[in-house]
């Protein structure tokens, strides 16, 4: 079980473990809440909000700068993924939600094959690839390379909590090397568009 109450800060954006979110604090009850987070050097717990309410699982974010701070309170801070959990009980007692939360883990002894690993890592980009740790590093660990791949990709919403919910880190990287060759055929296809459009109405 994690801390018996977990801050829960509910954003429309998905956090990944070991990925960088940048965060404009600027609603009282969050300036406490973060005020708190850095006196008490506790993580808080960064969750999808949606039309109908929040997601069960989110992503633990540790503070780890303070970048500025304003006259008025506001704060500009950085922050870093951590751990999954699920939400198994809500608070609403304090100026910002709670919840009581347990760990969340990729099933165990399942490795996916280094195929499937190195399928992604080569199908990143070079600009997707400058903020990531090296090759061999990555390749050695197939469900931090789908997180943080999943992280450089800028995936919509949807996908990335969806992955962020699977327990299996070789369907993470199943569907990361679909997103991607997804994407090249889209690039394909638009480049042929463009060349086609340059064409239009020059003689044969």
């Amino acid at each position: 079980m994690m801390d018996a109450r977990l801050p829960l800060f509910p954003l429309q954006a998905v956090l990944l473990p070991g990925e960088l979110l940048p965060l404009h604090i600027f609603e009282e009850r969050y300036k406490l809440m973060i005020g708190e987070c850095l006196e008490e050097e506790r993580p808080f717990g960064v969750v999808l909000v949606e039309a109908h309410g929040i997601r069960k699982v989110g992503c633990t974010a540790r503070i780890t700068r303070l970048l500025e701070k304003f006259p008025d309170g506001r704060m500009n801070i950085l922050t870093l993924g951590e751990d999954r959990f699920e939400i198994l009980r809500l608070f609403e007692n304090r100026p910002y939600l709670q919840g009581e939360t347990q760990p969340l883990a990729d099933r165990a002894q399942e490795s996916p094959p280094p195929e499937l690993a190195r399928r992604v890592w080569e199908g990143l980009e070079e600009e997707d690839r400058k903020s990531l740790p090296p090759e061999e590093e990555l390749l050695a660990d197939p469900s931090r390379l789908s997180f943080l791949a999943a992280a450089a990709l800028r995936l919509p919403l949807p996908e990335k909590q969806s992955l962020l919910e699977s327990l299996s880190p070789g369907e993470r990287l199943e569907r990361l090397g679909s997103f991607i060759e997804g994407r090249r055929e889209r690039d394909r296809l638009a480049t042929r568009l463009r060349r086609a459009s340059g064409q239009n109405g020059k003689p044969a």
